[in-house]
């Protein structure tokens, strides 16, 4: 998508875009706009949509507009990280990271986490379901994720240096406490490695396995 448009061929236009939407995400992630005295964002936002949605559609609360507002926010950066590493006139400039760049006194080790868990209100394992395909290039370094759950996210060329989590999923898979068939283990296990290998393990013919599977 962004490559084919001729404005993000624009060095400049894409990092003032970037600075803005980070910007945006940070003052979210510390919970700016749902917590502000006055008429705030999401009030804002939840009454548009009241008067968009029909009745039977009109079940959004302040929270999961709120919360709507910064996963799309963030996965819109998390593309724009994908696609400037992809150019060399890019990946210095543009670098994206969800708990903050590491070494800094803005960063966060569990800010992903509770991004996750507040994630929550718009149902059970709702981040790994709408977004953890998005995570492919990720920068996740120094990130706490001990028990996120991201069974479903694609994380083929993630930075996950540090990160815990590829390793708490190891030792998930090889305690039995999740109960796995064996077939369900090994399918894990071969993700595992894929992931070490820098590759998507989620494969056309893997997840044709997976349809077979669920039926």
């Amino acid at each position: 998508m962004l490559a084919d448009s001729s404005e993000f061929q624009d060095v400049e236009h894409l990092c003032r875009l970037f600075q803005r939407l980070e910007d945006f995400y940070f003052r979210w992630c510390n919970g700016e706009f749902i917590d502000a005295e006055d008429v705030n964002l999401p009030q804002i936002k939840k009454k548009q949509l009241r008067e968009q949605l029909s009745e039977q559609e009109n079940h959004l609360g302040l929270r999961q507009v709120d919360v709507c507002t910064g996963l799309n926010v963030m996965l819109v950066l998390l593309e724009l990280h994908r696609y400037a590493q992809t150019r060399d006139d890019l990946k210095d400039k543009i670098n994206f990271h969800p708990c903050c760049k590491p070494n800094t006194d803005q960063f966060d080790s569990h800010r992903l986490l509770r991004i996750i868990g507040y994630s929550n209100c718009l149902g059970a394992f709702a981040f790994d379901y709408y977004f953890g395909f998005f995570f492919s290039y990720a920068d996740l370094s120094y990130a706490d994720l001990s028990y996120a759950y991201l069974n479903g996210a694609n994380l083929s060329f993630a930075d996950l240096s540090f990160a815990g989590a590829l390793e708490d999923f190891q030792a998930a898979v090889d305690s039995g406490a999740l109960d796995y068939s064996n077939d369900v283990k090994q399918r894990r296990l071969r993700w595992i490695e894929a992931l070490k290998s820098g590759n998507n393990p989620l494969t056309p013919e893997e997840l044709e396995k997976l349809r077979e599977a669920e039926g």
